[in-house]
């Protein structure tokens, strides 16, 4: 029994870090999602207010298996823009929602498409006039996008309803 037990237990343990990595300059830099690609290496999403003027811009980290920056880009207006998730699409580029408050509202959800390289495609925005956000995004099988995020539908109320976009 005992023998049995301590097997378990040295499965029990916490696995060994084999790298760390930090980007950003000299302000706040936050990553919020980060998926592997079809290359082995790393995307990440978040913000950062590190390269702008001042308020803060999506910021997405591309990185080789061993976390090595490959490349970084920002994106967003002048105002606050987050990146709360990505994901690689099938055409290699990548999947960008958050939220954006550079474009006429309160806040919106913000939906980017990249390329391979880091380049911005196109962007889009979806919500009403109050506190909309997007947190997560998937590629559906038809070649499309889902988003999962929160509506507001009061300038007063503290709650949001959950938000879904095909």
């Amino acid at each position: 029994f005992l023998h049995a037990l301590s097997q378990v237990m040295a499965f029990a343990q916490a696995p060994e870090v084999e790298w760390q990595k930090t980007f950003g300059g000299s302000g706040s830099d936050v990553g919020y999602s980060v998926q592997q690609t079809s290359d082995g290496g790393y995307i990440v999403v978040g913000w950062t207010d590190s390269f702008g003027a001042g308020d803060s811009d999506v910021y997405l980290v591309k990185t080789d298996p061993t976390g090595n920056l490959i490349w970084e880009r920002t994106f967003g207006g002048r105002y606050d823009d987050r990146g709360h998730s990505v994901q690689q699409t099938s055409d290699g580029g990548y999947i960008i929602v958050g939220s954006t408050t550079s474009f006429d509202a309160l806040s919106e959800v913000y939906l980017l498409k990249a390329d391979p390289s880091g380049n911005l495609v196109w962007q889009k925005t979806f919500g009403g006039q109050y506190w909309d956000v997007g947190f997560s995004v998937q590629q559906t099988l038809d070649g499309g996008y889902i988003i999962a995020g929160c509506i507001r539908f009061s300038p007063v109320s503290p709650y949001c309803n959950v938000y879904l976009i095909k």
